[in-house]
């Protein structure tokens, strides 16, 4: 197996003065430099999909049935295409159908962000709390990604939704191997600060290896850096302004990001605001998004 790590020092691994100092941040460290903690694999729909849309012969029916292969994806994009963000004047009744109305590109980047909660799986029951924090957590940052994206008119919603969705990918292999190590109670403890100071870049290496593009990654990786700076707006903007507005509803926001100052659009009032006046477009998202 290549080492994930190639190209990287392990010093220069972004690291939280909570949890540089811990034993099992140590030890994470050294495991993710070793190439020991496994990396999971893209679900095969969503690899398979990713691979296709690259064939630019690829038509309607191959797109149909590669995402007919997987029943339940195959439901959710029919019930997306007959939902109130895209209905026409009549239902679409077969997926061909609801791929035409959605278009190929929109259909990728849903059915990448439908596999999602498929990965934020893990079966230790002491640490299965943390991963469905992380999911329901993922799930509204990236349903306020959407709502903020279509509004703003700058970005297309259903990339702004995967985004959200995977921006805190890299605590799925993290807290995977810590269930490997098993661990005491003080290290389940300690847990949260390390997935704070190793996710970005666990959850690059990650996406680079599913072979996703550079501003998705960047994404992943720079999301926590609350004062990054670039030259325009871009999607880690946006993920951070809504990532900032859930925390803000859920009365644990800190700063600000320095995002709000590049938006042409939102500051963060405006975000709040917007996504208010959402709410049954939030509940709609949100049920798309969430598995039955």
């Amino acid at each position: 197996m290549n080492n994930p790590l190639e190209g990287y020092e392990v010093e220069e691994l972004g690291v939280d003065e909570t949890g540089e100092g811990s034993a099992l941040f140590q030890r994470f460290q050294a495991d993710l430099h070793s190439d020991a903690i496994e990396l999971p694999s893209l679900p095969r729909v969503a690899q398979r999909l990713h691979e296709a849309v690259q064939d630019p012969e690829m038509d309607l029916g191959q797109l149909a049935h590669i995402v007919g292969q997987d029943a339940g994806i195959a439901a959710r994009i029919l019930r997306t295409a007959n939902s109130p963000l895209y209905r026409g004047e009549t239902p679409c009744r077969e997926l061909a159908d609801g791929i035409s109305r959605l278009g190929f590109d929109r259909t990728r980047q849903l059915v990448m962000a439908f596999t999602m909660q498929n990965v934020f799986i893990v079966k230790d029951p002491t640490l299965m709390y943390l991963m469905e924090d992380h999911w329901r957590h993922s799930r509204d940052v990236a349903v306020t990604s959407y709502v903020l994206a279509e509004k703003s008119g700058n970005y297309e919603p259903e990339r702004a939704l995967l985004m959200g969705l995977m921006h805190d990918l890299g605590v799925v292999p993290l807290i995977a191997h810590a269930v490997e190590l098993g661990g005491r109670q003080q290290d389940v403890n300690e847990l949260p600060s390390v997935l704070a100071a190793l996710k970005g870049e666990v959850g690059y290496m990650l996406l680079k290896r599913w072979g996703f593009d550079e501003e998705l990654l960047i994404t992943v990786k720079e999301v926590d850096v609350l004062q990054r700076e670039t030259i325009r707006p871009d999607y880690c903007d946006l993920v951070q302004m809504a990532h900032y507005c859930v925390d803000f509803l859920a009365g644990t926001a800190s700063d600000a990001p320095a995002a709000f100052d590049r938006s042409r659009t939102y500051d963060a009032a405006g975000c709040l605001k917007e996504l208010t006046a959402s709410r049954d477009e939030v509940r709609e998202l949100r049920s798309l998004v969430e598995l039955d």
